[in-house]
């Protein structure tokens, strides 16, 4: 894999098309020309190693050469096995989620960048994301925060996060908690106590039934 996801996004919008022109990677990222020879310098670092090149055909684009078959077929084989690891984020619910557990449980700033790599998107793509995650945080009276050159946080009460939390990212029907999480729910929310917070949750449910 490439290190970061916007070099995913040029690597595969080429290799599956059979030229690809500057204006329309340009159009697609939202990124100047510069930032677009820059990124393919950067995967033609990663991917001559394996097999592969991505070359420029003057007054056409970008097309992909490959010199090995075997070793690029190998490189393909990873990419893939990596998404497929990544599979818990297929769905713009489950990085909607994802993006509220990083940042409900985060005291320090996180860069757009690394939003957008955490959950394989473009920061276009993101964008749209934290337009929904505003509305949430905001029925919770909790702030989402930008600062130039740091990033983004949210600060707010935290049992307001925690109810915040419940609400949108285990969003559960109760009933379904005596079977427990589920595997894929345990890696999502690697770190986070689910057995403690399952408890906490059936301990009001019964307060609030008496």
């Amino acid at each position: 894999m490439f290190p970061y996801n916007r070099l995913n996004e040029i690597f595969d919008y080429v290799s599956q098309n059979d030229i690809v022109s500057v204006n329309r990677l340009s159009s697609l990222l939202n990124i100047t020309d510069r930032t677009i020879r820059s990124d393919i310098q950067t995967i033609n670092e990663i991917i001559k190693e394996n097999g592969a090149q991505l070359k420029l055909k003057r007054k056409a684009g970008y097309y992909i050469e490959i010199n090995d078959q075997e070793k690029y077929n190998t490189f393909l084989s990873s990419i893939k096995q990596t998404k497929s690891n990544n599979r818990e984020l297929d769905t713009s619910q489950d990085r909607i989620k994802y993006l509220l557990n990083l940042l409900l449980y985060s005291d320090e700033y996180i860069t757009l960048d690394d939003l957008a790599d955490n959950i394989y998107v473009s920061r276009n793509t993101l964008q749209n994301y934290i337009k929904t995650l505003k509305n949430i945080f905001s029925k919770y009276n909790l702030e989402y925060i930008s600062k130039n050159n740091a990033g983004v946080k949210v600060i707010g009460n935290e049992d307001d996060k925690r109810k915040c939390l419940v609400e949108n990212v285990l969003s559960f029907n109760f009933q379904n908690y005596v079977t427990g999480f589920t595997k894929d729910e345990y890696t999502l929310f690697e770190g986070i106590d689910l057995d403690l917070l399952k408890q906490i949750i059936l301990i009001k449910e019964s307060s609030n039934k008496n």
